[in-house]
């Protein structure tokens, strides 16, 4: 056998010692991790879910996620009542397309991309060493019996008849890799029909999970012309003149070297007024709460409500009278 690799059968005998099989032989996510059986590919929630390794890709993996989350957050809580009012069909569509787009990149990312199990996995399952050789095409002929994975070594007489029909010898798995199969590093694994490993979905794209890729690249495409509408028709509105308007009257009467702010009209604190409330602004200010609606300003920049300091919030709700809990209904 080669230098590091013991031949499959040693590995299968070595687990029978090590593992417990009196309830039976072991499922294959217990035994993954043993060396010569499986990859670094995980297999979770007890072999419902297969990835990529857990550290190589996480941060290109996190930003995949948030490069879909941020841009739908920000359409969905800033632009969304304003796109409701011109027709629910641009929101409705956004949703529908972020649903399929989440969907299928978990599918992606958490599926089987067509692992080939090596050749103590496929001794370690009775029957699956049979499905494997009708899966990469050499059932019934050499090199898809059992004999043909018992031994490490490279057969150069079988691969001289094997190599013209497109086959190959993986030597990092140590068995017969099928045409457009490829081994992919990352994971350690062989793939059948692998196209890539994609470091945003942490996972290989291969023969099971290929339909959903490209389901994924579809839906997030039309996600991202929804988003790109969605926000081109926001920006072109007054909607966002209307924010910055209301931004710059908040902060227009800033104080400045710890100065205290007092609207235009108004008057500071004196020994007989501490809070400086009997001014025409506080009384205008007070108005806005009035039936018949606020009291408009009188000139420009003398605002009806003005941007109160601090300690005038703090003395105005001071003198508010405190609710009564006595005169509820309960």
């Amino acid at each position: 056998s080669i230098a590091g690799w013991e031949p499959p059968a040693e590995i299968v005998t070595q687990l029978a010692r090590e593992v417990d099989t009196s309830r039976g032989m072991p499922f294959v996510h217990e035994v993954w991790d043993t060396p010569g059986v499986g990859g670094k590919a995980r297999i979770l929630c007890g072999g419902l879910c297969v990835t990529g390794p857990p550290k190589l890709d996480a941060k290109l993996n996190l930003c995949a996620w948030l490069s879909v989350l941020t841009p739908v957050a920000f359409l969905f809580l800033v632009c969304s009542s304003f796109l409701w009012k011109h027709g629910p069909w641009l929101p409705a569509c956004t949703a529908v397309l972020f649903v399929l787009t989440i969907a299928l990149m978990l599918a992606t990312s958490c599926t089987d991309p067509g692992i080939i199990p090596r050749p103590a996995h496929q001794l370690l399952i009775p029957g699956l060493q049979q499905e494997v050789a009708e899966a990469i095409g050499l059932a019934g002929q050499r090199g898809g019996f059992l004999r043909d994975i018992l031994s490490t070594d490279e057969d150069p007489e079988l691969m001289a008849v094997l190599e013209p029909k497109g086959y190959w010898w993986c030597q990092w798995c140590r068995m017969i890799q099928p045409p457009r199969a490829k081994h992919c590093r990352d994971c350690n694994c062989c793939v059948l029909r692998e196209d890539h490993h994609c470091p945003f979905l942490n996972n290989c794209v291969g023969q099971r999970n290929y339909i959903f890729f490209c389901g994924f690249v579809v839906a997030l495409c039309g996600l991202g012309a929804t988003f790109v509408c969605g926000v081109l028709l926001w920006l072109f509105s007054e909607e966002p003149k209307q924010c910055l308007a209301e931004l710059s009257v908040c902060f227009r009467d800033k104080p400045q070297n710890g100065a205290l702010a007092f609207p235009p009209g108004s008057r500071a604190p004196g020994p007989d007024d501490p809070g400086g409330l009997d001014r025409p602004n506080h009384r205008r200010g007070l108005d806005l709460a009035r039936p018949e609606g606020p009291v408009t300003a009188a000139r420009p920049g003398d605002h009806p409500l003005p941007v109160f300091c601090c300690a005038e919030l703090v003395t105005l709700a001071a003198m508010r009278p405190s609710p009564s809990f006595a005169t509820h209904s309960w």
